[in-house]
């Protein structure tokens, strides 16, 4: 039983950004911005990969792939602003 619910608490822990994401939908306010950054940049490299996986996509989507990478490039840089603000 204890093993169990071991599993379970690892699982939560797991998908405890998905709170996050959850909450950044709604607009609560008590989000701290390092979680801003690490769901934005997750799903930001997430659009990016599916986006070179698609390789035939008309040159629309290339735009989009190009602005992707321009922002998560900019969130990159944030990095070592938000460790410090942190601290």
């Amino acid at each position: 039983m204890g093993q169990e619910i071991g599993r379970c608490n690892e699982i939560v822990q797991a998908n405890q950004w998905l709170l996050t994401m959850v909450a950044l939908m709604k607009g609560d306010s008590n989000i701290s911005s390092a979680d801003v950054y690490i769901v934005s940049l997750a799903i930001l490299r997430g659009l990016s990969n599916w986006l070179d996986r698609n390789e035939g996509t008309p040159s629309i989507w290339y735009m989009l792939k190009l602005h992707l990478d321009n922002a998560i490039q900019e969130l990159e840089r944030w990095k070592p602003q938000l460790a410090a603000d942190n601290q």
